[in-house]
């Protein structure tokens, strides 16, 4: 009877160290992936409610200057910063790290990657306009040339 005892004690110790264990190597990967993002993806039309309503500081268009000037237009009152020259550019904007910036460009791939730029530079409230210009235009919202 002690001998089934001890048997049954060793393996519930084991079992106990090899859960541990896995919890040790599996924990962290999994809140990683779970971190609060400062990026946000919008709807053209949310992103027009939240410009009406004054609650973006900076409206950040990264395509180029060709398409910033182009038949598409922009968004009226938008800084030009296009994604390749974005990191070497970053001191432009950093008086928004701490403010609300909604990023934009085509069609919403080139603004995604801004936006991890943004957030690896350490801005805190970064808004991605999903649909770029060309959702803004679909919507019928006008633009500026």
């Amino acid at each position: 009877m002690a001998a089934k005892i001890r048997k049954f004690t060793r393996r519930r110790l084991i079992f106990t160290l090899l859960a541990f264990c896995a919890a040790i190597i599996v924990a962290p990967s999994f809140t990683l992936a779970h971190e609060a993002s400062s990026i946000t993806n919008v709807t053209p039309e949310k992103a027009k409610e939240l410009i009406g309503n004054k609650k973006i500081d900076l409206i950040l268009d990264v395509r180029t200057p060709g398409e910033y000037t182009g038949p598409t237009g922009n968004i009226a009152g938008s800084k030009l910063i296009p994604v390749q020259n974005l990191a070497e550019r970053i001191g432009e904007i950093k008086d928004y790290k701490d403010k609300t910036v909604l990023v934009y460009c085509h069609s919403g791939v080139r603004s995604a990657r801004s936006a991890k730029i943004l957030e690896s530079s350490g801005f805190k409230n970064i808004i991605n306009m999903e649909g770029g210009i060309m959702g803004w235009k679909g919507k019928g919202y006008k633009t500026t040339k």
